[in-house]
């Protein structure tokens, strides 16, 4: 005998074995929170009754309101790849349904299907999702989902779990239920669906394998690399593609952005390959484009912390390639910054101690680069460089059998590299020391040694190689182009480093055999990052020019060598040259010039020096535009539309060098002519200079001159 209670009852139900099982029922009108029923039941015994109540409670049951999966990452989802381990092609998700009143505590799957653009979405009531297209299979047992990545399907889907509470029919309206949003993404490594990075673990991932070395990738957020050092390099030859996103670049170098990898130790570990050229060292020991892709790193900023390189005989005695980023690349690189972290305060070490002859190649970025065209239908362009920079601090040590090529972002380079102008300094700082005597080097600011095309670079710091050849303040040595006026504008570099060198020694280049638009070396006092006072100058031995130390066959042109430091000391030959006790701004000893140190066969056109020139022996040539030049049989060039300002002064009041305002010297073969049109000079002679050896426009010619519309004016001054 039931007896209801406003609206709420109990209904009952027994079976064979005598159990009767009371089912509380509700009108769904009803909204307290409780209510109660008295049950009263019956017992006949020999016909007599016993009659037995009860009063039983029956709460009001809430609908579920949240669906709570404990080990879920909103801002990662889930996502299922083969990238080296199993456990990432499934995931089990762990879940709780709240409130604890809820009275059917189960949960269902609404399923969006795996697309990229706008689609309709489809939805399946159930536990499984059985569609053949789905990317996906989920399993239910408790409380706990497994997803697992179907055979060759990719993409990513949305998952909504939702409370079966609320589920009446088919026809239910998902979008008024209340949901938990489940992303879940199968990567396939291709560059439509990559790899994405968020931790160090998946990062190293990266080198765990050859077919793993191909792959795309991109990172999400910081990746801290400290303590993974025995790890490094990753891998032998990464031909992938490698990105972050526009969000992490240009962070004016220091205060790092959220796209970053930092604390990258310095790679120690140098590999090597029987029958390959060198061996190589970097984050990645090479980078590598190949016939079927076009390997890309872009979007990143890279952070190395302090290191130690030691290349020892254990090196197999093979050539040398050294980067932070790489030791060798073959590829794309845009909007990418190579940081050594500590450069404002310490420097990174790279010790030679081989009794060997090899050549050694460094840069922040790579040890070498190179440019290759693929010749194949898709016309895959394998070099190109955009919107690179880097800041490096190094003090490298060498042997007197090593040839070493250098550079603050490349030590060798073919190739095409476009930065922007006045927007991003390059900093660096190279310290190198050799033991022992002159081989044939290039030290470059920017790069060691360069052949290709090379616009809107800025360089701003010191080079410091003393017993070293062919050093600059951009580039060691050049056969390529630098600077172009294209789509209306002009791509200029720019250069204010302090470099010290031996022999080849420029502001902007050590030498040249290439072409130069629009260069500009603005040699002035400046202030690093550290508040250090960097009194800029060019200092070397023979060849020694404010813009160039030795040019062969170049071409100038719209390009200048300026200097604004004014000083009153005089340097002697034996002078330490430190931040304290030198002064001024092109110090050399054989063939100095404003321009160039030595020019042979030499063209220029529309272009200047504004310099003070220390002459620092007592014989040589000395030129406010060219310390020396010379002309091959036969050959014609021309000096055009360009001047020089100069300030000469010199330690010894008996020099006896050759000083021409203009030019120190010119020899001319035979046939040979050198024109001079629309030149002038006007030139501040220390009185300590004998002016028996002071000669007007140009000091000494051998052969034929051509000289138009060109005039001079010289003063003898107290002033150095």
């Amino acid at each position: 005998d039931i007896i209801p209670a406003r609206g709420a009852w109990i209904e009952f139900e027994e079976d064979n074995n005598n159990i009767i099982t009371l089912t509380a029922k509700m009108d769904s009108s009803m909204t307290a929170e409780r209510y109660e029923v008295v049950v009263t039941g019956v017992v006949y015994d020999y016909e007599i009754p016993y009659i037995l109540t009860c009063n039983l409670i029956i709460l009001n049951p809430e609908l579920v309101k949240e669906i709570k999966v404990i080990n879920y990452d909103e801002d990662k989802g889930i996502r299922l790849n083969d990238l080296g381990d199993e456990l990432r092609t499934s995931y089990d998700l762990y879940v709780n349904v709240l409130e604890e009143t809820a009275f059917n505590k189960e949960y269902g799957y609404k399923l969006y299907e795996a697309v990229w653009s706008d689609a309709e979405f489809k939805y399946v009531a159930g536990e499984e999702i059985v569609e053949e297209d789905a990317i996906i299979s989920l399993n239910k047992s408790d409380n706990i989902i497994r997803v697992q990545a179907k055979e060759e399907k990719v993409g990513r889907i949305i998952i909504k779990l939702y409370p079966m509470d609320a589920i009446t029919s088919e026809n239910t309206d998902f979008a008024e239920i209340i949901s938990t949003d489940i992303l879940v993404v199968v990567e396939s490594g291709t560059v439509e669906n990559p790899y994405t990075i968020y931790n160090a673990d998946e990062f190293v991932a990266i080198g765990s394998s050859l077919v793993a070395m191909t792959k795309h990738y991109q990172i999400m957020q910081t990746i801290n690399l400290n303590n993974y050092a025995s790890y490094l390099p990753l891998g032998y030859e990464f031909g992938g593609v490698f990105t972050g996103t526009l969000s992490s670049y240009k962070n004016n170098f220091g205060d790092q952005a959220r796209y970053s990898i930092i604390n990258i130790p310095v790679c120690s570990n140098l590999i090597g390959v029987e029958g390959e050229e060198g061996s190589f060292g970097g984050l990645f020991a090479k980078v590598q484009s190949t016939d079927e892709v076009s390997t890309n790193i872009s979007n990143i900023d890279f952070y190395f912390k302090n290191g130690i390189i030691n290349i020892t005989d254990d090196n197999s005695n093979r050539d040398v390639y050294i980067g932070l980023l790489a030791g060798k690349m073959e590829s794309n690189l845009e909007n990418v910054s190579v940081n050594y972290t500590s450069y404002k305060t310490s420097s990174i070490s790279i010790v030679n101690n081989t009794s060997t002859e090899r050549k050694i190649s460094f840069g922040a970025v790579a040890g070498e680069y190179n440019f290759v065209d693929n010749d194949d239908a898709d016309d895959i362009l394998k070099g190109n460089v955009k919107n690179v920079y880097s800041n490096i601090s190094a003090n490298i040590l060498v042997s007197d059998l090593t040839c070493l090529i250098a550079g603050g972002m490349f030590g060798k380079f073919n190739g095409e590299m476009l930065g922007q102008e006045d927007e991003l300094l390059n900093n660096v700082k190279l310290e190198i020391v050799r033991n022992g005597s002159l081989t044939t080097d290039s030290i470059g600011g920017l790069i060691g040694e360069f052949s290709g095309q090379l616009y809107g670079m800025q360089v701003v710091g010191q080079v410091n190689a003393k017993k070293f050849s062919n050093v600059g303040g951009l580039i060691g040595t050049n056969t390529g182009l630098l600077g172009e006026f294209r789509n209306n504008t002009i791509y200029r570099n720019l250069v204010n480093v302090r470099v010290e060198g031996e022999n080849n020694v420029g502001g902007l280049i050590g030498s040249n055999f290439g072409a130069i638009n629009y260069a500009r070396v603005e040699n002035y006092e400046n202030v690093d990052n550290s508040n250090e006072v960097l009194y800029a100058l060019v200092y070397g031995q023979e060849n020694v020019g404010g813009l160039i130390g030795y040019d062969n066959g170049g071409v100038i042109q719209y390009s200048y060598a300026m200097s604004y430091i004014k000083r009153e000391a005089i340097v002697t030959l034996n002078s330490e040259l430190d931040d304290n006790s030198y002064f001024g701004d092109i110090l050399g000893q054989k063939n100095v010039g404003g321009l160039i140190g030595r020019a042979e066969n030499t063209a220029i056109a529309s272009s200047f020096a504004y310099n003070r020139i220390q002459h620092l022996a007592d014989s040589g040539y000395v030129g406010g535009l060219i310390g020396s030049a010379s002309l091959d049989d036969n050959v014609v060039k021309s000096i055009l539309a360009s001047f020089a300002v100069s300030r000469i002064v010199s330690e010894n009041s008996n020099l006896a060098s050759n000083v021409g305002e203009l030019i120190g010297y010119v020899e001319c073969g035979a046939s040979a002519t050198l024109a001079l049109n629309q030149c002038y000079a006007r030139t501040y002679i220390s009185s300590l200079i004998n002016e028996d050896y002071v000669y007007n426009l140009i000091a000494d010619v051998v052969g034929s001159i051509d000289s138009t519309a060109c005039f001079y004016m010289s003063d003898k001054t107290d002033s150095s």
